[in-house]
């Protein structure tokens, strides 16, 4: 039987925490800073037609990937926490039981909700907001990337949690960031050279994930030997100890996903009720926005294996170590990005398109939301720390309150008190509520950890007493 790889296990249980960190961290954020520059350049490409009309179209599509990604989470998240906590624990032959699970019922689920999907998309374009004029991009976008490329994307996402779940974040890295830099190579040969516009640019996006999966497949293959993660469907069990563990983690980031997608679905539907140039703007903003959104994800995608595996071998000290680094990190960066939306905000706004109105509209939201970006980093590492420690409840607790039973209601509240602006600060709002629930939460989880530490550490002296 195959056993975790010696380098792996160094780097989950004595390696320096600023080297571990690392070499978990930084191949995690750099594949996510080239996905979130393949998406910019999808703005930027499509930006180049002047046309604000298909800039809202992309905007209101994209929440295809939301539903990719809410899938792929519920097994992806879930399976990758619980298969760090099983290596933490020395119990190696059950993860081939899990990846396996995580994989092909994945996969099925997958095709489930784009079946679904296909049945009911004209009532879905309606849904996230698309008008008489951008219907007809939504729907193109859709189909090439959901509808002909949604297997494969959530495959290869899949493939990244599992790689990631083991310690392999540079060959998982490698996989993103080689699908995102086709995707800058392909784009403006479809979106400008064919003339092709948002149809284009989700050709592109489909045909890199299709790489990307090829790529991971080439991986497993190489690492056949030298991985307790086991691909082979005969292992696929639907035992309850392996299926619950998985969906008490994976539930709360499906739920964090779709709630998520619907929140911007009724921001984007709230904006294009101010006017196209107002949903375009809001658009380019949100674009923006996934500079912080896909370094935050890097960020957890990395440290949460080595959370969950020093969590589950009681080693809290480490732990503890690893979520201080982690949020050193995203702090910082977000302190950049604030400073960056507060003084230059007309220059990032132009960047994407050059139209006087959408950059006047897009200054003012980036400006206002980018106060946010510190708070919200902290509240994303520590709701990974959650999810890292299978800590389902107060996982499922955090991510609905922040996602919907705060967010949403903040939403349509101040719309109706003030306005767009109304929208736009309900973020910051949302963000400084949640950071005082996330403190509670974990307050009330270190105490119960404390307990338990201590009663483990009386069972310790008595054994040795007794010996």
């Amino acid at each position: 039987m195959a056993t975790l790889a010696k380098d792996k296990q160094e780097i989950f249980e004595s390696l320096p925490i600023p080297k571990a960190v690392a070499k978990l961290v930084v191949p995690s954020v750099l594949s996510q800073l080239v996905t979130l520059i393949y998406n910019i350049a999808d703005a930027f490409f499509i930006g180049r037609l002047g046309d604000p009309f298909q800039m809202a179209a992309m905007t209101e599509a994209t929440v295809i990937m939301f539903i990719l990604i809410a899938v792929t989470n519920l097994f992806g998240v879930g399976g990758g926490s619980y298969i760090s906590r099983l290596l933490g624990a020395k119990r190696d032959d059950e993860v081939k039981h899990v990846s396996t699970f995580s994989l092909y019922v994945g996969l099925i689920a997958t095709a489930v909700v784009l079946a679904l999907l296909m049945i009911f998309m004209q009532p879905f374009l309606t849904l996230i907001g698309s008008s008489a004029v951008t219907r007809d991009y939504n729907y193109q976008y859709i189909f090439w990337v959901g509808i002909v490329g949604g297997l494969p994307t959530a495959a290869s996402m899949l493939f990244a949690h599992l790689l990631r779940s083991e310690g392999h974040a540079k060959p998982a890295g490698i996989g993103v960031a080689a699908g995102g830099v086709l995707n800058i190579i392909l784009d403006p040969i479809f979106i400008l050279v064919f003339g092709m516009g948002v149809k284009g640019a989700a050709i592109a996006t489909m045909l890199s994930n299709v790489f990307s999966l090829v790529y991971y497949i080439v991986v497993f293959i190489r690492l056949r030997g030298k991985t307790v993660l086991l691909l082979n469907p005969k292992y696929t069990s639907v035992r309850w100890k392996y299926v619950k563990p998985t969906l008490a983690i994976g539930l709360p980031a499906f739920f964090a996903t779709v709630l998520t997608a619907y929140g911007t679905m009724l921001t984007i539907k709230l904006m294009a009720g101010y006017g196209d140039y107002e949903a375009a703007a809001f658009g380019v903003v949100k674009k923006l926005d996934l500079l912080m959104y896909y370094i935050c994800v890097g960020i957890s995608y990395g440290v949460l294996p080595l959370i969950a595996y020093n969590y589950s071998a009681g080693n809290y000290k480490r732990m503890n170590k690893a979520r201080n680094a982690a949020l050193l990190v995203a702090v910082g960066a977000g302190i950049i990005y604030t400073a960056a939306g507060t003084l230059i905000p007309e220059k990032l706004v132009r960047f994407f398109i050059d139209d006087d109105l959408t950059v006047a509209i897009g200054a003012v939201v980036i400006s206002i939301e980018c106060l946010s970006t510190p708070l919200m980093t902290i509240n994303d590492i520590f709701g990974t720390v959650f999810q890292a420690m299978g800590k389902g409840k107060q996982s499922m607790l955090l991510m609905l309150c922040r996602n919907g039973i705060v967010r949403i209601p903040l939403i349509l509240i101040m719309n109706k008190m003030i306005g767009m602006l109304g929208i736009v600060w309900s973020q910051f709002v949302t963000n400084v509520i949640m950071l005082a629930i996330t403190f509670l939460l974990y307050g009330m989880l270190i105490k119960r950890l404390k307990a338990e530490q201590e009663e483990r550490e009386r069972e310790q002296e008595l054994e040795n007493t007794v010996q």
